[in-house]
């Protein structure tokens, strides 16, 4: 259950691979005091974290590249002018060769202040070869690196990393929404993972999602949810996290499941919050358009979850009066 509940953050952020020696190489130049590269090292991976992603470090250039090749779905690169075994070149030069699974990974280099303008001149220009970087900082400006770092992956992020992370996220919500509640060997900590469900439908406000979940995903992870969130002291949140879905502009298919899940959380569950009873309702008298068939299962669906609901009288004669379109059995 944590390796699912693993899979299931997965998606969360960007992953990026962080090559950076902590400690200076030779002596400093006149003039520049030798840089605290562990503390700058540091300080990188904290703001990268925070604001990007997860952080995979490698402390020399012989290491990124065992690491980049071990595994390659990485988001993008970083890379330090001041590695000791390797010249940053030559880890470009072997991860963007044409045989290699890397070679469309986005690389930023970053260097010290004094050498910023001739690391530039070198990679923006092209150097030896053609040899090109997305974008060239210093590590000294944390925001420059995480600007930067943010633009290049806005530009280069490959469809398949995001697929193969899409799809663990699917596995997990698949095996999840077959475990059997009865299990005490289970129970617990299943029920636990009802929040990582929860946040692939609605992300929070303070992670930075690579992309909105794809409607095959949603589907399953709502699934899920509707198998476990009524057993969860979080269901009312998980409640209104569907009907928000339900609410917004899917097809007629992903918002019949988002109906589903919230009639399977409501057998457990009865007390509907108003927000999603009032989508609900919508959602059953709205106009039929497009796919005719999806949409007619779609209301009946939201009528299915209006009637396991624990409504007030005048709300059920309202619902059933005013949108007579769902009539005699629901199954």
């Amino acid at each position: 259950v944590k390796r699912l509940r693993e899979a299931l953050r997965e998606r969360d952020f960007y992953v990026i691979l962080l090559i950076f020696a902590p400690y200076p190489k030779g002596e400093p130049r006149p003039g520049y005091p030798a840089p605290n590269l562990t503390g700058i090292l540091n300080q990188l991976k904290q703001r990268i974290e925070t604001e990007v992603g997860l952080v995979i470090v490698a402390r020399s250039g012989k290491e990124g590249i065992v690491r980049a090749k071990t595994f390659p779905p990485f988001d993008a690169i970083v890379v330090s002018t001041e590695l000791h075994d390797v010249k940053e070149f030559e880890v470009i030069d072997e991860l963007k060769a044409e045989n290699q699974l890397t070679k469309s990974i986005p690389v930023l280099v970053v260097t010290s202040p004094d050498k910023l303008r001739s690391v530039k001149r070198f990679y923006m220009r092209g150097g030896p070869g053609g040899r090109r970087a997305e974008a060239v900082a210093s590590y000294e400006d944390s925001d420059s690196v995480v600007t930067k770092l943010m633009q290049i992956l806005q530009r280069y992020t490959r469809p398949e990393v995001k697929r193969r992370a899409w799809l663990w996220v699917s596995r997990a919500a698949q095996a999840l929404a077959r475990v059997d509640l009865d299990n005490p060997n289970f129970a617990d900590s299943v029920i636990a993972a009802v929040d990582d469900l929860c946040n692939v439908i609605k992300p929070p406000e303070e992670q930075v999602p690579v992309s909105r979940a794809p409607d095959w995903v949603m589907k399953d992870v709502m699934r899920a949810l509707g198998h476990l969130a009524g057993m969860s002291d979080n269901w009312e949140k998980v409640l209104l996290a569907l009907g928000e879905v339900f609410e917004a502009g899917f097809k007629p298919d992903v918002k019949r499941v988002a109906a589903d899940a919230i009639g399977d959380v409501l057998k457990f569950r009865q007390n509907l919050p108003e927000d999603v009873r009032r989508v609900l309702v919508a959602g059953v008298g709205g106009p039929v358009k497009g796919d005719y068939q999806e949409v007619i299962k779609m209301q009946k669906a939201a009528a299915r979850a209006l009637g396991l609901a624990k409504l007030s009288y005048h709300d059920r004669l309202d619902i059933f009066s005013v949108h007579r379109v769902h009539k005699g059995k629901t199954k």
